[in-house]
């Protein structure tokens, strides 16, 4: 049964496990400025708590030089290099189809800024072809994915993603909203609204 004109579905953290591509990120220019890096773990959970790079820089051993640590990052975070080692998450194309049932068109939306890499990333994850559109949000001081999705015209839908942005944007836009609590921030961000740990345990009915 239909019940929305678009789902409109984050990428990196709801359907993609980038643990890896962040962390070996950040390890590679860590070392490079001779820093020390953090244990994978304990550099994964200040990620998802939000906590600014600058501090992880600083219990990296790198503090003076935050400007140059977070110029590499930019550069280097959606290199082919590091995008290999993300990976679709668990039971995630089987809820995209569900979400086909439910939903007219099932859009893709992401914070990306490297569009070839990541076209290049879907085609060879096989996901390329089953979202009825990909949005890349440009980054800008307003919402970018508000931007990207305020002309788009609708009776009804929904945004599923997992961090601050994606929250702001779907109350900007006065949609409804999903959160994915495995993904790029902990359960606490959420607050009173609807959450689920991952895509495939969401209830549509």
């Amino acid at each position: 049964m239909i019940r929305y004109d678009y789902i409109f579905l984050d990428l990196d953290g709801p359907i993609l496990d980038g643990r890896l591509r962040h962390y070996n990120c950040y390890k590679d220019i860590i070392e490079e400025m001779g820093g020390t890096p953090l244990d994978i773990d304990v550099y994964w959970n200040n990620k998802r708590r939000g906590l600014n790079k600058r501090i992880v820089c600083e219990e990296s051993g790198i503090s003076g030089e935050y400007s140059e640590f977070i110029e590499k990052w930019k550069n280097r975070i959606e290199d082919i290099k590091y995008l290999k080692y993300d990976v679709l998450k668990p039971g995630c194309l089987e809820a995209i189809q569900t979400m086909k049932s439910v939903g007219k068109k099932v859009c893709l939306v992401t914070l990306r800024n490297n569009k070839e890499n990541l076209f290049s990333q879907l085609k060879w994850l096989g996901i390329k072809e089953i979202f009825s559109e990909i949005v890349v949000c440009a980054g800008s001081e307003i919402n970018p994915k508000y931007l990207a999705l305020n002309d788009y015209v609708f009776d009804k839908a929904v945004l599923i993603g997992d961090t601050e942005i994606d929250i702001e944007a779907a109350d900007m836009l006065k949609i409804e909203f999903i959160g994915i609590i495995n993904g790029l921030r902990t359960k606490s961000i959420f607050e009173d609204k609807i959450c689920y740990n991952e895509l495939l345990e969401i209830n549509w009915m």
